[in-house]
């Protein structure tokens, strides 16, 4: 016999233990998941037999920027070439418009070569573009520069005819009132290899090829 007191001997529990709860993503969200998968796969298939299916409708082409020799001749250049899909139709309080999904395609054009579509550029196009391309000279290279919402700062982005070199971000002040040509306060130089800024008064210079602020 146990000379323990039976009111200080240890109790036992033998009633059937609670199942725990199971861990892991509960049904609801598995299905959640499930029909937003569908949904996205739904969508896409959507915007691919747009694509596949609508007649395509292309603009005239525009030069965004050339190089020329001394006698004038165009020795590259580049060419923005827009397409759109019709899709619909969007009343509005003038009666309605189309509704379009546009594309960019950007050229490279060199004499004797076929011209090659530079695909990287339309991802890249952002707010307002100055409407040009400069090309540096003695190098492949060029210049895209673009000014987001009209705000004081120039986004350049350089790029050969293989992709991206580098993207830099520069805040530039806009010119005084007095200026005869209103806008942003900032020249290319030396053959477009450098730019020449103002921002708060203080002056300051970019070096295209090596991506350096001065």
């Amino acid at each position: 016999m146990s000379d323990i007191p039976p009111d200080q001997r240890p109790r036992v529990n033998y009633a059937t233990p609670k199942a725990s709860s199971p861990k892991g993503i509960s049904a609801a969200k598995v299905l959640r998941g499930l029909l937003l998968f569908i949904s996205i796969c739904i969508l896409l298939a959507g915007l691919l037999w747009l694509r596949m299916y609508l007649p395509v409708h292309y603009l005239p082409v525009e030069s965004w920027g050339s190089e020329l020799d001394a006698t004038g001749h165009v020795l590259r250049s580049i060419d923005l070439q827009r397409s759109y899909h019709v899709t619909g139709w969007m009343p509005d309080v003038e009666g309605g418009h189309q509704t379009t999904i546009v594309a960019n395609h950007y050229y490279l054009n060199r004499p004797g070569k076929p011209r090659k579509e530079l695909t990287f550029l339309p991802t890249l196009e952002e707010g307002y573009i100055d409407g040009e391309f400069l090309p540096v000279a003695g190098t492949s290279a060029w210049v895209m520069k673009t000014n987001p919402n009209l705000l004081e700062r120039v986004i350049l982005i350089v790029f050969d005819e293989k992709g991206v070199l580098h993207r830099r971000e520069i805040q530039v002040s806009s010119k005084p009132f007095s200026s005869p040509e209103p806008g942003l306060d900032y020249r290319f130089i030396n053959g477009n290899a450098t730019m020449q800024f103002n921002y708060l008064g203080k002056s300051g210079s970019y070096d295209v090829m090596t991506d350096k602020i001065k």
